[in-house]
């Protein structure tokens, strides 16, 4: 499972004619049955690429990518992989909050501070809740399932 800071869709040369770093990556991602998923950041965002391999020599890999805790949502994402049973695995994304509380009060103790930075994340006027970075729902809370690469024991 590769994890990378940069989402495939952010990989690009402007410098150079022809140069696709991402294309590339694609082709070396694909040459490996055993890479069902990839995950990354670096975008401040939530969102699920499903990447198909054409060339038939694996059958593809879901590309994941999550939000930073600084920005609204304030979420991270733990990511489970288990066997679906008949021949396909399955990856559980599960989107997680921290406990900071609702109203923070006077923000003294380190929870309350927890709870002003959510406050303060979803009022930015750049950042805020009024954007698009927690994603749909098929970005977050999502059960994808892929072919088992191997076979898989029990």
């Amino acid at each position: 499972m590769p994890r990378r800071r940069h989402p495939l869709f952010t990989l690009r040369n402007d410098r150079l004619a022809g140069a696709a770093p991402a294309d590339e990556l694609l082709r070396l991602l694909h040459r490996f049955a055993n890479v069902i998923l990839c995950l990354n950041g670096h975008v401040h965002l939530n969102l699920v690429q499903p990447h198909a391999n054409r060339e038939g020599s694996s059958v593809g890999f879901w590309e994941v990518t999550t939000g930073s805790m600084v920005d609204w949502p304030c979420q991270g994402r733990v990511v489970e992989i288990f066997d679906a049973g008949g021949g396909r695995v399955a990856i559980a994304c599960t989107m997680v909050d921290h406990d900071g509380p609702a109203d923070p009060g006077p923000a003294l103790a380190p929870a309350e501070m927890a709870g002003l930075h959510r406050q303060l994340a979803f009022n930015d006027p750049i950042a805020g809740a009024l954007t698009t970075r927690a994603g749909t729902s098929a970005d977050r809370n999502v059960i994808l399932t892929l072919p088992a690469p191997f076979p898989l024991r029990a």
